[in-house]
């Protein structure tokens, strides 16, 4: 019986001395940084997600915009056609020529109309109210986003 005894407690010993320990701290160590891993991972593709979702958003605003610009364009000129008919009504003269006096600008571009007997009309806006005045000889200054400074000459000629 002290054989078995002594048997018994010394496998037992080998078995504990010879097996691989567990580290069972280690191991809950592993378990736990694996799931951090895995909830960061899952973070990072909602991340992803939002982005392209931002990327798209951002996309379809550009494609809006250009949209705009392009009716803003045709606006502009239907409302340059429209001054220039209601200039000749009131004048009761012939348009001869469209005048940008700043050159071709970003947004809405002012003009002068020159008429058949030579005066320059301008479209002027002062608070809610709007204009077209005749310009004399002088100092003008478009208020259109190039905000440019420009004379009339006596002979009629824009410098």
């Amino acid at each position: 019986m002290i054989k078995k005894i002594v048997y018994t407690i010394g496998i037992i010993l080998c078995l504990t001395a010879c097996a691989p320990r567990a580290n069972f701290g280690d191991r809950a160590r592993d378990i736990e940084q694996d799931a951090r891993l895995l909830e960061l991972e899952r973070r990072m593709d909602v991340l992803e997600e939002r982005f392209q979702a931002s990327v798209q958003d951002f996309a379809d605003l550009e494609a809006s915009g250009l949209a705009s610009a392009a009716q803003l364009n045709t606006m502009q000129i239907v409302l340059q056609t429209q001054q220039a008919s209601i200039t000749a009504l009131q004048l009761q003269e012939a348009i001869t020529e469209f005048i940008d006096p700043c050159g071709d600008g970003p947004g809405f571009d002012e003009v002068l109309i020159r008429t058949t007997s030579g005066q320059l009309v301008a479209y002027f806006e002062s608070g809610n109210n709007r204009f077209l005045t005749i310009l004399a000889p002088g100092s003008y200054a478009t208020t259109d986003a190039q905000r440019c400074h420009f004379q009339v000459t006596a002979e009629g000629e824009i410098i």
